[in-house]
């Protein structure tokens, strides 16, 4: 299993915030895979769950379209506030 990549992160973090914004569904795991250029869905659940682990997103196996942007905000290791939904 490879580590996700920190563009990929920022490319989905990116995404979840646009459909949240337009009002839409969370995407089901093949939106995300055509939205990053994914050719596998074992590469978008691998990113999810890396996601998760991190906090960056929450996300219920088994539930289709439940990957949510996290909202409570996170801190860092000096205790700082820092947001979730920057990216580059």
């Amino acid at each position: 299993m490879h580590q996700p990549t920190s563009s990929s992160r920022a490319k989905l973090l990116g995404f979840l915030q646009d459909l949240e914004a337009e009002g839409a569904p969370p995407p089901s795991i093949r939106e995300i895979c055509k939205e990053l250029g994914f050719k596998s869905t074992n590469a978008a659940s691998e990113l999810i769950h890396s996601m998760v682990g991190t906090g960056e997103v929450i996300y219920q196996p088994g539930r289709a379209r439940s990957l949510r942007l996290r909202v409570e905000p996170m801190k860092d290791d000096t205790g700082a506030v820092r947001s979730l939904c920057q990216h580059s």
